[in-house]
């Protein structure tokens, strides 16, 4: 098999790269097209969490619990594109990216979970050295939601 790998700091693309195929006595110059993230996007399923109480439950249950915040998805997309390229939007990249809290007082982030943790705004972006920047802006707030069960 033949692998070609990028890391990160490969970032810009085109679309004939050529590339030289050798195996014994064979040798061929083929290209290769790179695609890049021209534009990425971060969406939120929820911007604001209110804090979550439980309409039947005792003044001695919430107690109990603890503060307990809503929770939200987040999905990321992204529009690929290259030098000579038309650019294809509305690509799901969630599976292949991690998402940090910029103020982890406020809300935490896990997978593609965020969990407000106390009343504030925070931002949240790419994680692991992303070289695709996009951001979304989350509020915990300190309002009660009342959950009847």
């Amino acid at each position: 098999g033949c692998e070609v790998l990028l890391s990160p700091l490969q970032n810009k693309g085109g679309s004939a790269v050529s590339i030289t195929v050798s195996f014994q006595t064979f040798s061929q110059v083929v290209p290769l097209r790179v695609w890049y993230p021209t534009e990425t996007t971060i969406t939120v399923s929820d911007e604001t969490l209110s804090t979550i109480v439980a309409g039947n439950a005792s003044s001695a249950d919430a107690c109990e619990q603890g503060t307990v915040y809503q929770n939200a998805h987040i999905t990321a997309t992204a529009t690929f594109g290259g030098v000579g390229f038309t650019s294809i939007t509305g690509n799901e990249v969630t599976c292949i990216t991690s998402f940090v809290s910029s103020n982890p007082t406020v809300a935490t982030v896990s997978g593609t979970e965020i969990t407000g943790v106390g009343p504030g705004t925070t931002s949240i972006t790419f994680g692991n050295n992303a070289v695709a920047t996009a951001s979304a802006s989350v509020t915990v707030s300190p309002e009660t939601v009342v959950v009847n069960y």
